[in-house]
C-alpha cells in the first residue's frame, strides 16, 4: 500500500476526506479528485465509495471480520519474521515430491486400491475392469492393457516396446518408460508427457467409478500434456527466479576485479559441447577503471575434450595480445624489458567473468559462429558491462 499520487506541486495539507465528498449524492466528488489526483489513483479511489450514514471506523485488514484479534496478531508475527529469514519457504508451495513420483512408486509397490488387490486383502468386490468389462484389474492392466490405456498411448505419441507392453510385468513396462528418452524416437514434448498420461489414466478411472463420467482417449492424453507443459513451465521461472537471485548475489558479492592502474587485464572463457565438439571462446581486455578497450569471439571446430578446449582458447587469447596495439611492438621494447615479468595469470570464479563466458556461450547457444575482433563491448551486453563499471 501507498499513500495517493498527488497531483499538483502544492496543496492543502489539512484536507480533510470529507471534503471530497459530494455531499448531495453522497460520493466522491469527481472535479476534486481530477484536481488533485493521477487519474490510475482516481479509479482505484472510486471503486469504494464513501459510507456517510455512519462514521469512520478502524478495521483490522488481517482478519475478515476486521477486529484485532490476539491470533491475528501472532500470525502477523510470525509471517514477517518467515519473510524476513526464510524467503525460500515462500518461494515452494510445498516440500512434498510431485505427486506423479509418489504415484509411480505406489504402482511399483501395489499400494493402488484395483479390484485385484482389494481381493487379496480380504474385502469382497467385482475382480473385473469396470472401463473395459474385461480380465482381472490390476495394476498393469489400468496403466497397460486396458482398452482404454491402449488407445490413450497411441494417441500420445509415445514409442512403445517392440512386441508391445507386457500384459504381466509393470516393472518391465515402468523400466521401458523410464529409458523411452533414450531411444530417440518421437518428439520430445510428447516423450515428456508419460507421467502424467499415467496420472490421467488412474484420475479418469477413479472419475468413472466415483462419478459415471468417461473420459475419451484424447481428452487423457490432452489433460496430460496440458499438466506437463505446466510444470515444465514453472521449473522455468524457477531457474529464471534462480538466475535472478544469483545476479543479486553477485552485484552484493561477487565482482570483477579490477587491475594495478598501469595494467590491463583481459579475462577468457569458453564454451565446450561434447556432441558437436564446437567450443567457442571469447575474451575481453579491460582497463582499470572496467572499460572495455576490446573483445573477440572465436568458433573451434574438432574439439575433443574440455581440457583442450580450455588450453585452446587460453593459446589464442595469449596469442591475440601480440596484435593489439596498446603492447610493445618493438624488439627494443622487448629487450629492455626482459627479465621483468610483464603479465601473470589468475584463476577467478565464473561468476566474476559473467560477460564474457556469454560472448563464449553464444556459439553453441545461438549458433554464432563468425568469429571477430572489435573494440569496445557487444552491444547486446551493455548493460552488464556498463553496471559492472560503476560498482568499480
Amino acid at each position: 500500500m501507498r499513500a495517493p499520487w498527488i497531483k499538483n506541486v502544492t496543496f492543502n495539507t489539512n484536507l480533510m476526506a470529507s471534503s471530497l465528498i459530494d455531499q448531495d449524492n453522497r460520493r466522491w466528488n469527481a472535479q476534486l479528485l481530477q484536481d488533485l489526483f493521477v487519474p490510475g489513483d482516481i479509479e482505484i479511489i472510486s471503486k469504494r465509495q464513501p459510507v456517510v450514514t455512519r462514521e469512520d471506523f478502524y478495521s483490522w485488514k488481517f482478519n475478515k471480520s476486521g477486529n484485532f484479534t490476539v491470533k491475528s496478531a501472532y500470525w502477523l508475527a510470525c509471517d514477517l519474521k518467515t519473510k524476513a529469514h526464510q524467503p525460500e519457504a515462500l518461494l515452494l508451495p510445498s516440500l512434498n515430491p510431485l505427486k506423479e513420483k509418489i504415484f509411480l512408486w505406489k504402482s511399483l509397490c501395489e499400494a493402488l486400491p484395483v479390484a485385484q488387490l482389494i481381493i487379496k486383502r480380504g474385502m469382497k468386490a467385482d475382480e473385473r475392469c469396470q472401463l473395459c468389462g474385461g480380465e482381472e484389474e490390476d495394476i498393469n492392466h489400468v496403466l497397460f492393457t486396458c482398452h482404454i490405456a491402449r488407445q490413450v498411448w497411441a494417441e500420445a505419441g509415445i514409442p512403445s516396446p517392440q512386441f508391445g507392453f507386457s500384459a504381466s510385468s509393470i516393472f518391465a513396462n515402468l523400466s521401458f518408460l523410464f529409458g523411452v528418452k533414450k531411444l530417440n524416437r518421437g518428439s520430445s514434448e510428447s516423450i515428456r508427457t508419460w507421467p502424467w498420461i499415467l496420472w490421467i489414466l488412474w484420475k479418469s478411472r477413479n472419475e468413472f467409478l466415483s462419478e459415471g463420467k468417461r473420459w475419451t482417449a484424447l481428452d487423457i492424453v490432452r489433460r496430460a500434456r496440458g499438466d506437463a507443459d505446466e510444470w515444465f513451465l514453472a521449473q522455468m521461472v524457477d531457474k529464471e527466479m534462480q538466475l535472478k537471485q544469483a545476479g543479486e548475489q553477485e552485484v552484493s558479492k561477487l565482482r570483477w576485479k579490477t587491475p594495478p592502474k598501469e595494467w590491463l587485464m583481459c579475462n577468457i572463457a569458453c564454451d565446450w559441447d561434447r556432441r558437436k565438439n564446437l567450443m567457442g571462446a571469447a575474451w575481453v581486455v579491460r582497463n582499470h577503471k572496467g572499460v572495455v578497450l576490446y573483445h573477440s569471439r572465436r568458433a573451434f571446430a574438432e574439439i575433443a575434450s574440455k581440457d583442450q578446449a580450455n588450453m585452446q582458447a587460453f593459446l589464442w587469447a595469449a596469442e591475440s595480445m601480440t596484435s593489439l596495439p596498446f603492447l610493445f611492438h618493438t624488439e627494443e621494447a622487448l629487450r629492455s624489458l626482459a627479465g621483468i615479468e610483464e603479465w601473470k595469470v589468475l584463476v577467478i570464479k565464473r561468476e566474476t567473468n559473467r560477460g564474457t563466458s556469454f560472448i563464449a556461450e553464444s556459439v553453441n547457444s545461438y549458433n554464432l559462429v563468425q568469429s571477430y575482433v572489435a573494440t569496445g563491448l557487444p552491444v547486446w551486453l551493455f548493460e552488464l558491462f556498463v553496471n559492472k563499471s560503476r560498482f568499480l
